[in-house]
């Protein structure tokens, strides 16, 4: 995260990453209890080690598609960008 923030923005993404962390691990905690509900109701209330297997194994399969996803990102080319928008809208406001 600190690789895509600039300086002049530096206090919002670090706001927004601190959200997401939050948000992330409020349904990780009810999706992930809920996952293991439907892991017990599959495997029955007694086999527990299916239905934590359940949850793993889902997780995984999550974890490796956003690794999928996250080798897309450039980061040069977020810098480039953002930095560009950001003069754009440095500029207007001067203007304004």
């Amino acid at each position: 995260m600190l690789d895509l923030t600039l300086p002049e923005v530096a206090g919002t993404f670090v706001g927004i990453w601190g959200l997401a962390q939050a948000l992330s691990r409020a349904m990780g905690k009810v999706f992930g209890g809920g996952l293991l509900d439907i892991g017990r109701s599959l495997s029955g209330p007694e086999n527990t080690f299916i239905a934590f297997s359940f949850v793993f194994i889902l997780e995984i399969a999550i974890m490796l598609s956003a690794i999928l996803v996250l080798e897309k990102v450039n980061i040069g080319r977020f810098k480039e960008e953002t930095s560009t928008k950001i003069e754009t809208f440095m500029l207007a406001e001067l203007d304004a």
